[in-house]
């Protein structure tokens, strides 16, 4: 008898990674790029790249999730300095990647 639990609905695909790394590349360039220009879009970028990885992490390879993640919180980094100043980036930062990369744990 197998345990439901332990098969997964979406298989993990070298695809589906790849799509995600794509995805969250372009996420991460929209994000560096408009931090000046419009930095909410930056910070909505950020967030979509986060959110990607959380929702899609089941579907990637291990092996792709470490620079999917890396993507994200370089978006997120830099949306934030757009947003708030240097010192508060300084502190708020970390912590946000801290969570994003609990978000990212293949579980």
């Amino acid at each position: 008898m197998s345990d439901p639990s332990s098969s997964t609905s979406f298989p993990t695909t070298v695809r589906a990674g790849t799509v995600l790394l794509l995805t969250n590349s372009f996420l991460c360039l929209v994000a560096v790029n408009m931090v000046n220009t419009n930095p909410i879009m930056s910070v909505m970028a950020a967030i979509a790249a986060t959110a990607t990885i959380t929702m899609f992490k089941a579907r990637c390879p291990v092996s792709l999730l470490w620079p999917v993640t890396a993507l994200a919180v370089v978006a997120q980094t830099m949306a934030t300095s757009g947003v708030v100043s240097v010192p508060a980036t300084v502190v708020v930062s970390p912590i946000v990647a801290l969570i994003q990369g609990f978000l990212a744990l293949p579980m």
